[in-house]
């Protein structure tokens, strides 16, 4: 689940502050942790935390990225080639 960069948002908000992951995950992961603030994922923790089915926070998830200007996608949570930062264009 730490893994997956749509949800970081959700727990971070949650309170988690440790994750573990394959190495792999890490550099998106960190981009998508950085670019979001804490105050906004507790805000979704809030919105989301009386929906009774996972797919129902998964779907509340996804929406709130659509309107907090994050898009998962392959292209925007690309990293650098040192896995330190955004890749420039």
């Amino acid at each position: 689940m730490a893994g997956d960069s749509q949800l970081i948002p959700l727990l971070l908000g949650m309170g988690f502050r440790s994750f573990s992951m394959t190495p792999v995950f890490l550099p998106r992961i960190k981009l998508a942790a950085r670019s979001v603030k804490l105050s906004d994922c507790e805000d979704l923790y809030e919105e989301v935390r009386h929906l009774a089915t996972a797919e129902e926070v998964f779907d509340a998830v996804r929406d709130w990225g659509k309107g907090n200007g994050k898009n998962d996608s392959e292209e925007d949570l690309a990293v650098s080639e040192d896995g330190v930062g955004p890749r420039r264009k």
